[in-house]
């Protein structure tokens, strides 16, 4: 039987989406988008209030915050809160973390 007529093996669905997924390096994003799920419960919710992840860019989270004030103090606190964020995910998912005054959205500020 010559190597064109030889059959294959189908190969399994998981294993092709794996490889697929894995080229894409698709498993780090979806792991650093989990900070959104876990953000109020890390920071707590004084914080959550004043300040929102909002993307993610070269392993570095950008935050907004509502003021100055916010900011300044964050930035004492921002490697804590890269520590605690990626072993809540179980994964280096940031290296830093990046805040400027914004706009925060409407459900967290009450």
């Amino acid at each position: 039987m010559s190597e064109k007529t030889k059959k294959r093996v189908p190969e399994k669905l998981d294993s092709i989406l794996e490889r697929v997924f894995s080229g894409l390096n698709l498993g780090i994003r979806v792991k650093q988008y989990q900070i959104w799920e876990v953000w109020d419960s890390v920071v707590g919710e004084p914080i959550a209030r004043q300040a929102q992840p909002k993307q993610i860019r070269n392993m570095i989270l950008w935050v907004n915050v509502s003021s100055s004030t916010w900011m300044q103090q964050l930035e004492f606190m921002k490697q804590d809160i890269t520590n605690k964020l990626n072993e809540r995910i179980g994964e280096k998912v940031i290296n830093d973390i990046r805040f400027r005054i914004g706009e925060l959205s409407q459900e967290t500020q009450t």
